[in-house]
């Protein structure tokens, strides 16, 4: 499945209810916004970062477990992403604090969700 599907999927489902739903980004746009720019580098597409992780291989033949996430901090919370299209799967963890204490908590609540999923 392209990641701007599932991505989609999210989104549509969060805004059902809402009117603006309609006027949601189409499943193209997302696989346009979560390709890696042509280069050098670690790959970045719009914003996220685009890898590889175990926990994240799907079933289908092919599957590669890709990825894509996003961190931040407006300097009084953190926040991280992380979507597993592959398993139609997403994770937003967000404390509100910022520092390395907030990071390494998010970091390992994302493990043991990932844990918890068998993976």
């Amino acid at each position: 499945m392209p990641i701007g599907r599932s991505s989609f999927r999210c989104i549509s489902a969060a805004t059902a209810a809402n009117p603006i739903a309609r006027s949601a980004p189409q499943p193209k746009t997302f696989d346009r916004l979560h390709q890696p720019a042509a280069g050098p580098g670690e790959p970045y597409a719009s914003g996220w970062i685009v890898s590889q992780r175990k926990w994240a291989k799907g079933d289908a033949p092919g599957a590669t477990g890709r990825v894509l996430t996003h961190a931040g901090s407006n300097t009084f919370w953190f926040c991280v992403t992380w979507l597993a299209p592959e398993r139609d799967l997403a994770l937003l963890l967000t404390c509100n604090q910022w520092g390395d204490t907030a990071v390494q908590a998010a970091n390992e609540a994302a493990r043991r969700l990932m844990a918890q999923e068998g993976r």
